[in-house]
């Protein structure tokens, strides 16, 4: 009877030490609670980073076993769709690798407060090194098609580099506000699936 009893009390103590270690309300969560405000970095978002092989991006829990209709690769859990996706690299044999992180969620914010909804007069202050607004098709090697456009302003580290994307159509001025930050090796754009 005392074995029962003192084993009941350990039982007891493991179903409640995470909720005394602070760890079950983690666990019990929300997805938006748990997913909310990720941080963008020149290499990454949240977990996820420039070339992890989609093993990887697994773990992070933040890319799903879903394979994606759009491009080759898998899409994000559903906690993140709305906020932002992966363009994956698909080399064969080797296995697909993060080759680019779009970032499209207002709460996602990089190191320096910067985000999706920010102006230019505003990353130009948070990113003192950030290049002039600069037209897709300059960066895709067609400079001059049209004076309407895609553009982007960007801030590189040796490691990655933050490409802030502004809507299609005019240069951008002062008060124009971020669309998607784009996370990549060098310069980029997106353009779409």
């Amino acid at each position: 009877m005392r074995r029962i009893v003192s084993g009941a009390v350990a039982l007891l103590f493991l179903l409640f030490l995470p909720a005394l270690t602070g760890r079950a309300a983690a666990q019990d969560a929300p997805d938006h609670e748990r997913t909310s405000g990720r941080t963008v970095y020149y290499n990454g978002w949240g977990g996820l980073r420039l070339g992890m092989t989609h093993q990887q991006a697994w773990r992070t829990g933040m890319v799903s076993h879903v394979y994606g209709h759009c491009a080759p690769g898998y899409e994000m859990r559903p906690a993140y769709r709305d906020r932002g996706f992966v363009v994956w690299r698909d080399r064969r044999p080797a296995p697909f690798k993060v080759q680019e992180i779009v970032v499209r969620g207002a709460d996602d914010r990089t190191v320096a407060g910067a985000g999706v909804g920010t102006t230019l007069r505003e990353l130009r202050r948070l990113y003192p090194d950030l290049t002039r607004v600069t037209g897709a098709s300059e960066i895709d090697n067609r400079p001059g098609r049209d004076r309407k456009d895609l553009w982007i302003a960007s801030a590189s580290k040796k490691w990655g580099t933050l490409n802030f994307q502004f809507a299609y159509g005019a240069r951008p001025g002062a008060r124009a506000k971020v669309e998607m930050i784009v996370v990549s090796h060098r310069q980029e754009v997106y353009w779409g699936c």
